[in-house]
């Protein structure tokens, strides 16, 4: 039966489609009769304008035809009888009664010489349409000699075309017409005549008739579509009887399923009770749920940490008071938000946080608890803040569900262990200045040490580059002792520092820490591209005295820290401890060197004296030893000096003995020594002699020099000098032997006529070697 019928449908869909196709011809048949309609009425006001337009354009032909005529008569001789037939032809042309006509003629010298005239008084003038033509002289064209006026009165002209415009439109009247009549024969001829009779048996067809046949003899489409409609009435007459005989069928089946519907119904009665008491079951037992539920809650509410659970995705199904109070977002906000996006996406120093490391999506993946304690959370405000937390996954049998956060706020936690942590460096900054004020170190290399260990104090929020400045006892100034990475233009324009100029004039004119986070008017030293930055100047001072002044530099804009200012001020304080107790030993030491050079020192000549000098030889004895070198030792005495002594005072033997001590330090090398034992004697060491000529040069040099006059008071004195000479290790190996010995030999070379030198000769006379 189905197969049947699908047909049959498509061919009544096929039939429904023709009529509303041919409805459709219909209408725009009926449109295009309309726009046919509308297309005559507009010819015809188009033909209308164009009579009117051919009308008009005759008479203005009409006017030139006659005053082309006109011109003709002037090409003759202008006689009688040529103005009688212009004059008969202005008559004659047109020959209406309501036409107006002039014709006017002149001569060479420009006088009226024709000049004929036809008026109608049958209409006003008014009513009058004119005509103008030129009459042009045939000699010179462009000349006019003359004029044509032809009028014509607008009731003739408007008869004229009312006469021609109702013949073209009973022209047109009688075209539409045919055309109409044509139309109409076709029509019911080919379309109206065919659907009425297929209307006819479509409409017994729909009242149930399936016994008459649906047919036409045309076969066009309409042919076709009843075709169709008689086969789908045959396959419907097939359809009705098989319908028949399965409505036996189905009588049949009713009965033997009514009997099961009431079987069924006994049974779902019996289920709905069931239901009924399976319901009264799990509503007691949601309500012991909603009891546990609400418990859990106020425990989460009274819990001090935050607590939040998330799904397998991330997305948070729970959150306690606690955890909205430190987040700012109310439970709405963040129920079904994912976690991470929303707290945890970055680090505290900005970097993203990769949802592949977050320890929560880890416990999930990996189904056990993980901790993190150096992490933070973000605010709604924007804010974050260092929290600590654990993530458990949570169970359903062997499956994991989801996970619980536990975190808490450490932020006062971070600030006293940053606290504890500052003061730890802090103490272990001066712990390290104190011991390099114990290191034997120049004060300026301490002061640059101690720099060094002020910037590197990493809670100070300072640049790498400061200075500082001591104060010059003799002038007042500040004087850059020490610094670290500061421009050269500073370094020139800082180098010494008046107290009360810039900032750290201020600071030292103030005695209190000079603080600006950015250069203003107090800044009085610049250069050229120096940078936006700020100051710290600190004054060094020891009970109120000011030694110094600590420089550093800070970032533009920054903030002042009261930790910050302690802290220097306990690093000035310790730095002036250093300094203090650095000048007090350098003080001591120049006391002592003082001490020891007048100990050690002659005090006249400040050559070193009998004492230092027999350890001086000690020392080189050791030495020449231990390397198997040479040592010569020379024991000199000046002659005549008492002379000059005695006769010129001690004042002047005292400017003597100044002037020979600086002599004999002129011919000297490098490494050798003199000394002066007292009165007029001095003794010498000559290091590394490779042979006695060395030596004998030396001498000789020495005798010269003092041999020459000495201007004391403006008198010349003359001295010179006795010289015994004594050899390590071939006269002696210890400092009395050879002193002992080159004594000996300087008493033999005074024997020997005084001036000159003498090495020293066991059981001899001695040898003698004078320079005159």
């Amino acid at each position: 039966m189905s197969e049947q019928q699908i047909p049959d449908a498509n061919r009544f869909q096929s039939m429904m489609l023709f009529w509303r196709t041919l409805r459709l011809d219909l209408k725009i048949g009926f449109v295009s009769m309309v726009v046919m309609s509308i297309i005559l009425v507009l010819f015809h006001w188009d033909s209308r304008n164009s009579v009117q337009n051919r009308f008009w354009l005759q008479w203005n032909q009409y006017a030139q035809s006659l005053a082309d005529l006109t011109a003709i008569f002037v090409a003759q001789p202008l006689m009688d009888n040529n103005t009688a037939v212009l004059k008969s032809l202005s008559d004659r042309f047109p020959a209406s009664h309501n036409q107006v006509t002039s014709v006017r003629l002149l001569n060479q010298s420009g006088a009226m010489e024709i000049q004929t005239e036809r008026t109608s008084n049958s209409q006003k003038t008014s009513d009058t349409q004119y005509f103008f033509a030129k009459i042009h002289s045939p000699v010179n064209p462009t000349e006019s000699i003359g004029s044509v006026v032809l009028g014509l009165t607008t009731s003739e002209a408007q008869s004229v075309i009312a006469s021609q415009m109702e013949a073209l439109t009973w022209d047109m009247l009688l075209a539409l017409l045919t055309l109409l009549l044509a139309v109409n024969i076709v029509f019911n001829r080919i379309v109206r005549k065919p659907v009425h009779l297929l209307e006819q048996q479509t409409a017994s067809l729909m009242d149930g008739d399936l016994t008459h046949p649906i047919s036409l003899e045309s076969r066009d489409e309409l042919g076709n579509l009843a075709q169709s409609l008689d086969l789908m009435r045959t396959r419907l007459l097939e359809s009705h009887t098989m319908l028949a005989d399965r409505n036996k069928s189905l009588e049949k089946l009713s009965g033997v399923l009514e009997n099961q519907v009431q079987e069924r119904t006994r049974a779902l009665s019996e289920s709905y009770l069931l239901l009924e008491q399976e319901l009264t079951r799990r509503q007691e037992a949601h309500a012991k749920l909603r009891e546990v539920q609400h418990q859990t809650e106020l425990i989460l509410s009274t819990v001090g940490e935050g607590i939040f659970g998330v799904d397998l995705n991330g997305n948070m199904t729970f959150v306690n008071a606690a955890a909205v109070q430190m987040l700012g977002w109310s439970q709405e906000e963040m129920l079904g938000q994912n976690s991470h996006e929303l707290l945890h996406h970055t680090h505290q120093n900005g970097l993203p946080h990769p949802i592949q490391t977050c320890q929560v999506c880890t416990s999930i993946r990996e189904k056990k608890t993980r901790k993190a304690t150096n992490e933070v959370f973000w605010r709604k405000d924007g804010a974050s803040f260092p929290i600590e937390y654990a993530s458990s996954p949570l169970f359903d049998g062997d499956d994991v569900t989801g996970a619980v956060v536990v975190f808490r706020d450490v932020t006062d936690r971070k600030i006293e262990e940053e606290r504890s942590l500052h003061s730890q460096i802090s103490r272990i900054a001066v712990s390290a200045l104190l011991e390099t004020g114990l290191e034997d170190l120049t004060l300026v290399r301490q002061l640059e040490v101690a720099l060094d260990i002020i910037l590197a104090v990493s809670w100070l929020s300072i640049l790498a580059e400061g200075s500082i400045f001591l104060t010059d006892l003799d002038t007042g100034e500040l004087v850059m002792a020490a610094q670290r990475n500061l421009a050269k233009p500073l370094l020139d324009s800082c180098g010494r520092i008046p107290i009360g100029r810039c900032l750290c004039g201020r600071a030292a004119e103030t005695r209190q820490i000079v603080f600006v986070n950015h250069i203003d008017e107090h800044h009085e030293i610049a250069y050229s591209g120096m940078k936006p930055h700020g100051h710290y100047c600190v004054p060094i001072l020891s009970k109120g005295k000011l030694l110094g002044v600590l420089n550093l530099y800070i970032p533009d804009g920054y903030p002042r820290n009261p930790e910050e200012d302690a802290f220097l001020t306990t690093i000035a304080n310790t730095l002036a401890g250093i300094i203090e107790r650095r000048q007090i030993e350098e003080h001591l030491r120049n006391a002592e060197e003082k001490l020891r050079q007048k100990a050690h020192h002659d005090p006249l000549t400040g050559l070193p004296n009998r004492l230092f000098f027999q350890e001086l030889l000690q020392r080189s004895l050791a030495q020449v030893r231990r390397e198997g070198r040479s040592l010569a030792v020379l024991f000199m005495d000046l002659d005549h000096f008492k002379q000059v002594n005695d006769t010129m005072g001690h004042e002047a033997g005292d400017q003597l003995l100044v002037e020979v001590a600086k002599r004999i330090c002129s011919c000297l090398r490098e490494g050798d020594t003199v000394a002066r034992l007292g009165g007029d004697e001095f003794t010498l060491i000559l290091q590394e002699p490779s042979r006695r000529d060395d030596i004998v040069r030396v001498v000789e040099r020495i005798i010269e020099q003092i041999r020459k006059p000495v201007l004391i008071k403006g008198q010349p004195c003359h001295v010179g000098a006795s010289i015994g000479i004594s050899l390590h290790p071939e006269h002696g190996r210890d400092p009395v032997t050879l002193l002992k010995k080159a004594d000996q030999a300087m008493y033999q070379a005074k024997d020997h006529n005084r001036n000159g030198f003498i090495f020293y000769e066991p059981n001899a006379t001695g040898e003698e070697a004078s320079i005159d």
